[in-house]
C-alpha cells in the first residue's frame, strides 16, 4: 500500500460521517472489524485517574484502559499508554483523552483537554487517530503532539506526517509533514507553517552539567514567546517526571536525587506552537555536604580541594574522564585533609568527585560532591642559572 493510500481510507470514512464523532465511531467499527483490545497504562507520575463505567479509580501503573474509559492527570502529573501494536501516547500533566476505538485495524483516541504525544508504530492497513472538537487526525508510524487549550487546537508533527481533517463544511484535508505545525480553525481547513528549530544547549561531550544554582540555559530561538522544558528517566520521554514553560530559555532544574536525566526543551512560537525538540544528557548533583573547589598548588600542579564537616574523617577522591565515571584517572581514599595534589595529567576537562568514608569505604553514591576542573598542564617553573663554584 502506497504512502497515499493509508490517508486516503480514514479521511473517505471521516468526510462521510464527520457531523458525529458517535456514527463515525460505529461506522468504522463495523467497516474495520476486529478484535477489542486494551491500552495499558504505564510510567505513571503523580495524580492519575481512570473513569470507567462511571467509576473514577486512582491510577498507579499497570492498569488496562478500554474503550469508553477517559484518563485524566492532575497538576505535574504524567502517564504513558501503551498499544497492542506497540505506539504509545504520552498525557502530560492537566490532560484528559477518552479511547473509543482499540481494535486490531483501528486505534482511536479523543483529546478532550490538555495534550496528548503520540509515537505510532507503522503497521500495515492499521489506523491511529486523534479525534479533537474540530476534526480527525489521521496517521501512520509519526512522531507528533496535539494540544487543547480551550481557545485553540494545535497539531506539531516531530517525524512523519499527519492528515488532518476539520469538521467546517468548507474544509479540505490537509497533510502536514514532519518540522510542520498547524492550527485547527473551527471553520476552515487546517493552517499549516514550519516550526521552530531546536533550542541548543551548551554542553561538554554531550552532558549537560547543572552547577550549584541548578540553573541551565539553551541558547535563544529566533521568534520565540515561550519555552518548554521536560525531564526524563530515559531518551525516548516515555517516563516524563517534570515539565515547565518559561518565557527565556533559562530554567532551574528541579529537586530530583542525584544522577542522569534526559533534558527535552521546544520553543513556542505567538501562535503556542511547539517548535523541535532540543535534547541532551542533563546531570543532576546532589546538595553535597561538602563545599568543594579546585585550587592550584605553588609548583603549578592542581589541588582538588573540600572543606570538611568533621575533623577526624577520612575522604575518598575520585577523578575521570567521563561524567558517569566509568573511565576512572585517579582514586585516592583514606585521606586524611582537605585536598588531593594531583600529578601531571594530559589537558582536557575532567570530573571528579569526593566522599567521607564510613567504616574504612566510601559512602553510598549519593553522599558524593561532584565538580569539575579543567587541566591546562602545570605552570611553567621558572629557568634558575646554576650557582658559578668559585675555584680556588
Amino acid at each position: 500500500m502506497n504512502h497515499c493510500n493509508w490517508i486516503t481510507l480514514p479521511i473517505a470514512l471521516l468526510m462521510a460521517v464527520s457531523s458525529a464523532s458517535a456514527v463515525a465511531q460505529s461506522s468504522i467499527s463495523q467497516n474495520l472489524a476486529g478484535k477489542t483490545s486494551a491500552g495499558m497504562v504505564l510510567n505513571v507520575v503523580g495524580s492519575v485517574e481512570l473513569l470507567h463505567e462511571g467509576r473514577i479509580d486512582h491510577v498507579n501503573g499497570g492498569e488496562q484502559m478500554l474503550p469508553g474509559d477517559v484518563l485524566s492527570t492532575g497538576a505535574n502529573a504524567f502517564a504513558m499508554l501503551r498499544f497492542e501494536d506497540g505506539s504509545r501516547a504520552l498525557v502530560p500533566s492537566d490532560s484528559r483523552v477518552q479511547l473509543l476505538v482499540s481494535q486490531r485495524r483501528h486505534m482511536r483516541l479523543k483529546l478532550l483537554a490538555g495534550r496528548v504525544e503520540s509515537r505510532v508504530t507503522p503497521v500495515a492497513q492499521r489506523a491511529y487517530e486523534i479525534e479533537t472538537r474540530r476534526g480527525v487526525l489521521g496517521v501512520r508510524g509519526t512522531h507528533f503532539v496535539v494540544r487543547d487549550d480551550g481557545d485553540r487546537i494545535s497539531l506539531e508533527v516531530m517525524q512523519g506526517a499527519v492528515s488532518a481533517l476539520t469538521t467546517g463544511p468548507a474544509a479540505r484535508p490537509e497533510l502536514v509533514r514532519g518540522g510542520f505545525g498547524a492550527t485547527l480553525p473551527a471553520e476552515f481547513s487546517a493552517q499549516t507553517r514550519t516550526l521552530l528549530p531546536a533550542p541548543v544547549f551548551g554542553e561538554r561531550d554531550g552532558v549537560l552539567v547543572a552547577r550549584d544554582t541548578r540553573r541551565v540555559t539553551a541558547q535563544p530561538v529566533t521568534n520565540a514567546t515561550a519555552y518548554q522544558f521536560q525531564i526524563a528517566s530515559d531518551d525516548g520521554f516515555e517516563h516524563l517526571l517534570w515539565e515547565v514553560k518559561t518565557l527565556t530559555p533559562t530554567f532551574t532544574l528541579p529537586r530530583l536525587p542525584a544522577g542522569f536525566y534526559h533534558l527535552r526543551t521546544a520553543a513556542l512560537d505567538g501562535d503556542g506552537l511547539e517548535g523541535l525538540p532540543g535534547q541532551t544528557l542533563a546531570f543532576v548533583p546532589r546538595d553535597g555536604t561538602l563545599t568543594s573547589r579546585v585550587d592550584r598548588a605553588a609548583d603549578g600542579r592542581h589541588v582538588l580541594a573540600w572543606e570538611p564537616q568533621h575533623a577526624d574523617r577520612r575522604y575518598v577522591v575520585e577523578l575521570a574522564s567521563d561524567p558517569q565515571f566509568n573511565s576512572l584517572v585517579t582514586r585516592r581514599a583514606g585521606i586524611n585533609g582537605n585536598g588531593l595534589v594531583l600529578a601531571e595529567l594530559p589537558p582536557r576537562h575532567y570530573w571528579w568527585r569526593v566522599a567521607e568514608e564510613q567504616g574504612g569505604v566510601a559512602s553510598a553514591s549519593i553522599d558524593w560532591t561532584v565538580d569539575e576542573v579543567d587541566i591546562v598542564g602545570p605552570m611553567k617553573r621558572p629557568i634558575r642559572s646554576p650557582v658559578p663554584t668559585v675555584k680556588r
